[in-house]
């Protein structure tokens, strides 16, 4: 299978400090955790995989792309094919659930908002959170907020999900839940690529992660 992120003795340079050396090879259809010790780290995990800071030392590749030459265009061919779910990136305030979950793509579709309305909606169903399809973010338990952001990026056939403390303030019911979309998700698609970084991979029992790393 393809490599898709290759990350060799990568020093992340972020609010004034400076990151444990990380090493990291992913390729297709890998299940993988990063495991973490400072909520410092998610953060400049979250900002590093997504462009936002690329301040680092070492040798960085994301769909072949050298993080230290980059421009303009290869930033939007990595965030095009790599979506960073987290709460730490909000659904927007004043847009209801579904135009959450729907807009962005929108954006980008040359389909009829008819039917990309109906495929968001479908989507949602499908979550269990078709019923608050018309209400803000501010009137979603942090659960359903979760749901609908997992929603916005199925809309979209990424390569990779990366999951940045997703589960951790959940019961067993609602992380296997999660788990069990996910995994629908990468059968539709067996060469995605999912990066799950949480605290403590022992509470993810149910997935058999294919590397777990410590950062």
């Amino acid at each position: 299978m393809a490599v898709i992120i290759e990350l060799e003795d990568v020093k992340i340079n972020y609010e004034g400090e400076t990151l444990p050396s990380i090493n990291l090879r992913v390729e297709e259809g890998e299940i993988v955790a990063i495991e973490t010790e400072r909520d410092l780290y998610d953060r400049a995990l979250n900002d590093f995989f997504v462009c936002e800071n690329l301040d680092f030392s070492g040798n960085a590749n994301i769909f072949g792309i050298n993080l230290s030459k980059t421009d303009n265009l290869s930033i939007q061919e990595i965030r095009k094919n790599l979506s960073l779910i987290s709460l730490a990136y909000p659904l927007v305030s004043n847009l209801k659930l579904i135009e959450n979950v729907y807009l962005t793509y929108l954006f980008h579709s040359d389909e009829p908002e008819k039917k990309i309305f109906e495929k968001a909606y479908r989507i949602i169903d499908s979550l269990g959170i078709a019923n608050k399809f018309n209400l803000n973010p501010a009137f979603l338990t942090n659960f359903e907020k979760k749901l609908a952001l997992l929603a916005r990026t199925f809309m979209v056939n990424y390569k990779v999900l990366i999951l940045s403390r997703f589960f951790s303030d959940l019961d067993d019911s609602k992380k296997q839940f999660l788990v069990d979309k996910i995994l629908e998700q990468k059968k539709l698609n067996d060469k995605i690529a999912v990066i799950i970084i949480e605290r403590n991979i022992k509470l993810l029992p149910m997935i058999d992660f294919d590397k777990i790393i410590k950062v």
